[in-house]
C-alpha cells in the first residue's frame, strides 16, 4: 500500500511529486514503479498542481482519485501516524 504522510496534524498537506515518486519506488519493483509513475503522470496531466517551497506538488484528493482509478490502495497519515480521510469529490481527475 502506498502511504503518504502529511506535515500537518489535522489534514493532509499537498504531496510533492518527488515524494510521490519515491513512495511508488519504495513499494514497487523498478519496472512496475516506472510504469506506474508514467501512468500517474498521464492521468494527472491537465489537473491543477501547486508549488510548495519551489517544488511542484499534487493535491491529496487528486492523488486519491488517480490511485482509485488505477485500483491501487493508498493511505494518508498525519505526523502521528493516524489515518486521514481524503475526499475525492473535489478532484477534477477523470480518465
Amino acid at each position: 500500500m502506498l502511504t503518504f504522510q502529511s506535515s500537518k496534524k489535522d489534514y493532509m498537506s499537498d504531496v510533492p511529486i518527488l515524494v510521490l515518486e519515491a513512495e511508488i519506488k519504495r513499494v514497487y519493483q523498478p519496472h512496475k514503479a516506472n510504469a506506474l509513475i508514467r501512468k500517474f503522470h498521464e492521468i494527472i496531466l491537465g489537473s491543477t498542481l501547486c508549488k510548495i517551497d519551489n517544488e511542484i506538488a499534487i493535491y491529496p484528493h487528486d492523488i486519491a482519485a488517480v490511485f482509485g482509478l488505477l485500483k491501487i490502495p493508498v493511505k494518508f497519515i498525519d505526523v502521528n501516524g493516524s489515518e486521514l480521510a481524503v475526499n475525492t469529490n473535489g478532484s477534477g481527475v477523470y480518465w
